[in-house]
């Protein structure tokens, strides 16, 4: 018995290491490289895929398969986390006749870090004719059109019926602080959803006009992360960024915020004991996840 406990004393001690230093954590981005599983639950409604892990060069890769990659504007430089968009010139852009997302359902989501102050027009995304700019047919941006410091989506915002959804972010400071990444997720479902998410927490002000009409545009124009009609750009750092056809859950937002990268085929699992770290904060996931559903 003795020899036993020599054994299993040190094993035990050598686990519980592993995991408390994050050794099969989902939180870590993957390899450079590493394809999506398409088997995960999330991974089917995905339409594009930025772990932004290249660490160099000009192009940011889709791990979606649809091959929705995106090229570096000037301005536009790699960072340790991320790709950071908050020079003037700075931003991130499809090829022309690819706006990517799905107007009457959807879901963008991702990881910012602001370090310039806020302005107005500070834009996140949006889908326009690169050409003249306009139409815009979609936009995520901070205080558009004005009036409420706020981060305001529009579904298609040339539509005279006005749907929108902000989050007011006064002061700015405690919304986006300069310290640390914040999970934003936008949803929206033609007719009946209209949310923004806050690192999980709904915080909407709704326009309450829930219905809108898809432009027959928005295929045809480019889809933007970053500067808005070549005057605003986003002011931070983007460290992922999800685009979906599915309006998600609550449930699978925040999955996203723990296990932003359990979609990825060599992803780690979240551990014998389920651990997984987010932000600074351990959270308890069920033994499943290490039993490999991955959800």
């Amino acid at each position: 018995m003795r020899k036993l406990r020599h054994y299993i004393i040190p094993i035990i001690l050598s686990v519980l290491l592993l995991a408390a230093s994050g050794w099969a954590q989902t939180w870590q981005k993957p390899y450079k490289g590493i394809q999506l599983n398409k088997t995960h639950p999330l991974a089917k409604w995905l339409l594009a895929a930025w772990a932004m892990n290249e660490n160099g060069g000009n192009t940011v890769f889709d791990s979606s398969g649809h091959g929705n990659n995106l090229s570096f504007s000037s301005g536009t430089t790699w960072d340790r986390d991320g790709v950071n968009c908050s020079a003037n010139t700075s931003k991130l852009y499809s090829v022309a006749g690819n706006g990517i997302v799905d107007q009457n359902e959807g879901s963008v989501v991702f990881r910012y870090k602001r370090i310039q102050s806020l302005t107005r027009y500070d834009s996140f995304f949006n889908v326009e004719n690169a050409t003249n700019n306009s139409p815009h047919e979609m936009l995520a941006a901070i205080n558009f059109p004005g009036g409420i410091d706020a981060l305001y989506f529009y579904p298609n915002v040339d539509q005279s019926s006005g749907a929108y959804v902000r989050v007011d972010v006064t002061p700015s400071d405690t919304v986006f602080p300069t310290t640390s990444f914040v999970q934003v997720a936008i949803v929206w479902k033609n007719g009946s959803t209209l949310k923004i998410y806050i690192d999980g927490r709904d915080a909407s002000v709704n326009s309450g006009v829930y219905a809108w009409t898809a432009s027959a545009w928005v295929n045809s124009e480019q889809f933007f992360i970053g500067l808005q009609a070549d005057t605003f750009p986003a002011g931070g750092i983007f460290k992922h960024f999800f685009v979906f056809n599915k309006c998600l859950s609550i449930n699978s937002i925040n999955q996203l915020a723990v296990e932003p990268y359990a979609m990825f085929e060599s992803r780690r699992s979240a551990g014998i004991f389920g651990f997984a770290t987010a932000g600074g904060t351990v959270f308890m996931h069920p033994i499943r996840r290490f039993l490999g559903d991955g959800y």
